[in-house]
């Protein structure tokens, strides 16, 4: 069967690229706003009283077998791509957000502010995230645990370690530190002040 004509092409090749690169994808809700606005799609698995069975679904659904991925997005066809974060994953992620409201702090400005000042961000994967802000992906250690917990890190900024996975850019690519899509650039190790910010708590 010819697998273009069941679903777009596009969203399910991006899927499979990350997959192809070592990471583990899921489907979650393309709508660009609202409280469901990149939620994972996958729901839980259920016992035989049909009750749902805690960490079956969404991002511990994540796979990287082709087969499952084609089948997965020929359920949710227009489904934003979720990456899988933490030790099993190999990736933990900073998050520098835009300002999305009044009163937000303006995560991308301090994000290059403390670049600029420390300059010990290693180049690895960026991608633009939809709302424009940007996700750095970096390589999990061996000798610590990273969570979805900011510690001292500036407002504005969010990580995204064990527990939490981040959506992926499928659309325009940037390269170099301020970007990349599937294929471009690697994961380096994370930046020492920042990751030692982040331990603080």
């Amino acid at each position: 069967m010819n697998a273009s004509a069941t679903y777009p092409t596009e969203m399910v090749e991006h899927a499979l690229a990350w997959a192809r690169r070592g990471f583990a994808v899921f489907p979650c809700n393309p709508s660009p706003t609202g409280e469901d606005s990149k939620r994972p799609l996958v729901p839980r698995d259920k016992d035989e009283q049909g009750k749902p069975i805690p960490k079956t679904g969404g991002f511990y659904k994540a796979t990287r077998d082709e087969e499952q991925i084609r089948r997965l997005w020929r359920r949710w066809p227009k489904a934003m791509i979720g990456l899988r974060m933490g030790h099993d994953a190999g990736t933990f992620a900073l998050d520098p957000d835009v300002v999305k409201k009044p009163g937000d702090a303006d995560g991308l400005a301090v994000w290059r502010r403390l670049a600029a000042e420390h300059g010990d961000v290693p180049a690895t994967h960026t991608h633009v995230t939809p709302s424009g802000g940007r996700h750095l992906l970096f390589r999990y250690p061996e000798d610590r645990s990273i969570t979805n917990a900011e510690g001292d890190l500036p407002k504005g900024i969010n990580v995204r370690g064990e527990g939490g996975y981040v959506a992926a850019r499928s659309g325009r690519r940037r390269q170099g530190p301020e970007g990349g899509g599937p294929g471009a650039g690697s994961e380096a190790g994370g930046p020492r002040r920042q990751a030692a910010a982040r331990e603080r708590r």
